[in-house]
């Protein structure tokens, strides 16, 4: 699914997956990963990736929102989320919070003939990335949702 600036708001009546394809248009693309994980967060040239998912639930008209961010720390060059799993049973949506924020390596040789850095560039970043995923699952609750988590 394209996502352009000004077509912001999506309906999510079924899982959808929704990503940002790094090439030549992207303000990510010029990111080195020396950049990238020499990054302070400070000067011109700091960024954070902010995700905010907003909707309301059908049966109850509350809203909900999820909100995660990454720091250029936290972002694994030649990496990418593996796919979550949904299944639909019983008239519910069920996806799996055990491979949510998991990883997978990404094929970057096109990235690399263009000069642009190595093929895997991953700092000792798994017990910060750990220690994150088991926060964010220790949130999640049970609820009377149409969609359900299995964690």
């Amino acid at each position: 699914m394209t996502v352009h600036p000004s077509n912001t708001n999506l309906m999510l009546v079924c899982p959808l997956v929704i990503e940002h394809k790094i090439d030549q248009s992207s303000p990510l693309y010029p990111i080195s990963p020396t950049k990238l994980y020499n990054s302070d967060g400070n000067g011109p040239d700091a960024f954070e990736i902010v995700v905010i998912i907003e909707g309301t639930m059908e049966s109850t008209g509350d809203a909900c929102q999820y909100r995660t961010s990454y720091k250029p720390r936290e972002i694994l060059w030649g990496f990418r989320f593996k796919q979550t799993r949904f299944t639909f049973e019983e008239g519910k949506i069920n996806f799996d919070m055990n491979t949510f924020e998991e990883f997978e390596p990404v094929n970057m040789d096109r990235y690399i003939r263009n000069g642009k850095g190595p093929r895997l560039f991953a700092p000792d970043l798994s017990h910060k990335v750990n220690s994150r995923i088991k926060r964010k699952r220790k949130a999640i609750r049970t609820n009377e949702s149409p969609v359900g988590v299995n964690s």
